[in-house]
């Protein structure tokens, strides 16, 4: 099962991201959660176009697993332009999305992320006005769980021997790392 190496494999990666993120800690003004959301957009806009280019990607219906489009739609919240929007940088150190295998490591972490987003979201909720934006971490809303389960139930059906195992491991922690640089790069710690 290749969920499973992939929760165990990537654990201290994922830990190290969510420190970097910091994200409660990162929505205390307005401008940090701005700022916070412009840089998942560098991140989600290269690579969503990456994915989208993976020959067989559509068996998990891709198109409708974008969050591009939510993340543009939480930035016009704050006034930000199309014009604006499309300025903003982009990260270029990003893991390689040639094969499906590749793909799937990558989807892991992404779609991973809508779980977490959906406890992100209610904490926003909870916050004195004004409302912050947050489709981005809402998503798919009631439907998270099923959406992660499908993408679960593909890549376990896909993933039938060691070598596929191992690329998809491998792909799922450069994409964690990938995010992790990006936001360093982004947001250096003030305290380091």
């Amino acid at each position: 099962m290749v969920f499973a190496r992939l929760k165990q494999e990537t654990h201290d990666h994922h830990m190290r991201l969510e420190n970097t993120v910091d994200i409660l800690n990162r929505t205390r003004t307005v401008t940090d959660y701005q700022s916070v959301l412009e840089t998942f957009y560098g991140f989600y806009k290269p690579i969503e176009d990456l994915l989208g280019a993976v020959e067989g990607i559509e068996t998990i219906s891709f198109h409708e697993r974008r969050k591009v489009t939510l993340l543009q739609n939480d930035l016009k919240s704050f006034g930000l332009s199309d014009h604006d929007i499309d300025h903003l940088p982009v990260c270029a150190d990003l893991p390689p999305l040639n094969t499906l295998d590749e793909a799937f490591g990558c989807l892991y972490v992404l779609e991973g992320s809508t779980l977490g987003g959906q406890i992100i979201s209610r904490q926003l909720q909870k916050l004195p006005p004004p409302a912050l934006p947050h489709s981005f971490f809402i998503s798919y809303g009631a439907d998270v769980g099923s959406q992660w389960k499908a993408l679960q139930a593909v890549v376990e059906h896909f993933a039938h021997d060691e070598p596929t195992h191992n690329a998809i491991v491998a792909s799922a922690q450069a994409t964690f790392t990938s995010l992790d640089q990006w936001f360093q790069q982004q947001h250096p710690r003030k305290d380091s």
